[in-house]
């Protein structure tokens, strides 16, 4: 209930409540991240944020991962950022950087912060990945709406079932 609240508080935006937010449901299903890094260059990316998990193999997530947010045409509410789908040029700010391929779309935000770049390539840190954007990132987004299930206690259903062929009945008559 408290991630809950601190979502509806933090990341309510464009008259959406924080829990319809991509960083508001991220932060519900995984909490607070490790670390937060804000990236603001006006000029050459939109506004993003980088956050970084770590500890929650449980979930069948990796040891350590970052998820990163961008706030497309500096409107609105913050979009979770997918390499396979979106692409480093859906962060460059200019309508002239992102059709000029993928590589020079990554040499932009290269010069910006290597990090950022790093993140727009693959969001599992470490991951070599030249280029091309990493399919180990669309399974880790996946994987992350999978950890939600996975959280769940289904002790109590087990149980159900376990008994589901016990009836017992009362019958009282006054």
């Amino acid at each position: 209930m408290r991630r809950l609240q601190h979502a509806n508080r933090r990341f309510s935006a464009a008259g959406k409540p924080g829990w319809k937010t991509d960083r508001g449901k991220i932060y519900i299903l995984l909490g607070e991240p490790k670390s937060l890094r804000n990236f603001n260059s006006l000029d050459i990316h939109f506004p993003a944020e980088l956050w970084y998990y770590q500890g929650l193999e449980g979930y069948g997530l990796p040891h350590a991962f970052h998820l990163l947010f961008y706030q497309r045409g500096r409107i609105g509410d913050f979009l979770l950022y997918n390499p396979a789908s979106d692409g480093p040029w859906s962060l460059l700010a200019r309508p002239d950087d992102y059709i000029e391929g993928y590589a020079l779309a990554l040499d932009r935000l290269d010069l910006v912060d290597p990090e950022l770049a790093m993140a727009a390539v693959s969001l599992i840190p470490g991951e070599t990945v030249v280029n091309f954007p990493s399919m180990a990132s669309a399974m880790l987004l996946q994987n992350i709406d999978i950890s939600a299930r996975k959280k769940v206690e289904d002790r109590y259903a087990r149980v159900f079932f376990d008994d589901k062929d016990i009836v017992e009945v009362e019958y009282s008559a006054n």
